[in-house]
């Protein structure tokens, strides 16, 4: 008898215990499954944000890309800026590989963006030469101009020159990314060079994960002229494949 209550005892115990091990397990699935929902929903809303929006307005709700390859060039240009274009240039390009685009750059002559350092009070009067408009105070600007197909055909980036070391590199990268078709800024990664909330900009200088994942996704799953039905479907399609 004893026998019996102790093996039943057991038995019970270990059927506690079992229950207690699957609703922890199923609870920290529950946990898991918000969190990998909320992180969709995070990259979901910085893809939109960037690529669906101009950061002056304008642009809205449609996708606007190169669909040739874009030569450099540099007006104003120290020798380190040069060097750093280029190995922006010899990185991005590692990304686009696989792609119809690949980024070249030519000095003292026609290009198709052109990255322009100059004191940060003509930039309203260097912009207006190529029809931008731009709201005045910033140390940067990126603007780009596309045909009705929605095909990048231009873009212009405004460096200040008297910016610091650092925050010049910083701006750079991200003005010049600017040009490539995401044009916005986005809070919602912070290690993003697109990265701006309140008043703090991103001081990165290399592309984070997110932005080298943008950048293949916009190039290899997006045409110029997709509506967000579109770049919804190519996100739930493609997004969690990429590298």
């Amino acid at each position: 008898m004893l026998l019996s209550k102790l093996t039943g005892h057991k038995s019970c115990l270990v059927s506690l215990l079992a229950l207690g091990a699957f609703m922890w397990i199923h609870a920290q699935s529950k946990d898991t499954l918000a969190a990998e929902i909320q992180t969709q929903t995070r990259t979901w809303n910085h893809i939109e944000t960037v690529l669906m929006s101009a950061e002056y307005g304008g642009r809205s709700g449609v996708i606007e890309r190169w669909t040739h390859s874009p030569l450099i060039t540099t007006v104003g240009a120290s020798g380190a800026d040069l060097s750093f274009i280029k190995s922006l240039i010899l990185n991005w390009n590692q990304l686009l590989a696989g792609t119809s685009i690949q980024l070249g750059y030519r000095e003292n002559a026609q290009a198709d963006i052109g990255v322009v350092f100059a004191d940060r009070e003509n930039f309203k009067e260097i912009s207006a030469m190529y029809g931008f408009q731009i709201v005045e105070g910033g140390v940067g600007f990126a603007g780009t101009i596309a045909n009705y197909h929605h095909q990048t055909k231009m873009g212009l980036v405004l460096i200040d020159d008297s910016l610091p070391e650092r925050e010049r590199k910083a701006t750079i990268a991200q003005e010049l990314y600017h040009t490539l078709g995401p044009i916005n800024d986005s809070p919602y990664f912070p290690s993003s060079v697109l990265f701006e909330d309140t008043g703090k900009a991103s001081s990165a200088i290399k592309l984070a994960e997110i932005d080298r994942k943008l950048l293949k996704f916009l190039y290899e799953h997006l045409k110029p002229g997709d509506l967000q039905p579109q770049m919804r479907t190519a996100f739930d399609k493609f997004w969690d494949k990429q590298e």
